[in-house]
């Protein structure tokens, strides 16, 4: 080496490593389709108005009402209804067959009565609902009089019975210290329309006495 020679002295570059892009976001799972809810298809209904029992004179007509509404949730289809245990020819239902029976619909079949002249007799008879999906039916009970006079005084016979327990209810409230007063006013006025149908019965006034009765 020469005295006082110059180096040039090169600094050691430091090389860094290059950067390591960041990993990408785990992949996102497949997406399930979801099936759409099914409805589960009900077939119901509620015999909504039924009379318990008819009273009819043998050899004329009586009218009485069956409401019936359909509580499914899908329309009842081909439907018909019919009086199962008496002759066909003792009665006709006004629209007794329908195509389409809606859900939450309400259905009100007329059914007219004209029995021949039997017997007083008492029988059970049903109210027969059919459908292309379901099949229900209700008893009623059948009682056969043998004129207007002796069916109102046994509608009349009822009316009184209901009367009597009226007023038993009434005497036991009335020993607890309730206050009866509205009820005995009632009661009063029932009796009072019962001796008044007795004496349109015996004067053979038995549309008025029907009337009052119902």
């Amino acid at each position: 080496l020469r005295v006082n020679e110059t180096f040039n002295v090169i600094e050691k570059l430091i090389i860094s490593p290059p950067a390591v892009p960041p990993s990408a976001p785990p992949a996102a799972p497949p997406t399930i389709p979801t099936k759409p809810t099914e409805i589960v298809k009900n077939y119901s209904i509620e015999f909504v108005y039924l009379p318990q029992e008819v009273r009819v004179v043998a050899g004329e007509e009586r009218t009485f009402l069956v409401v019936i509404k359909n509580t499914g949730n899908q329309p009842l289809t081909n439907v018909e209804v019919k009086v199962l245990g008496i002759d066909e020819s003792w009665y006709r239902i006004r629209n007794s067959t329908l195509k389409i029976f809606e859900p939450n619909s309400t259905i009100v079949f007329e059914v007219y009565l004209t029995p021949p002249k039997i017997k007083p007799q008492e029988m059970t008879i049903a109210f027969y609902f059919k459908s292309f999906e379901l099949i229900d039916s209700r008893n009623i009970k059948l009682k056969f009089f043998a004129s207007r006079e002796d069916m109102l005084l046994d509608e009349l016979k009822e009316l009184k019975a209901k009367i009597v327990e009226l007023k038993s209810k009434t005497a036991d409230a009335k020993l607890e210290n309730k206050n009866v007063t509205e009820v005995e006013k009632i009661i009063k006025q029932a009796e009072e329309l019962v001796n008044y149908i007795e004496d349109l019965i015996k004067s053979k006034d038995y549309d008025l006495a029907a009337k009052k009765l119902y």
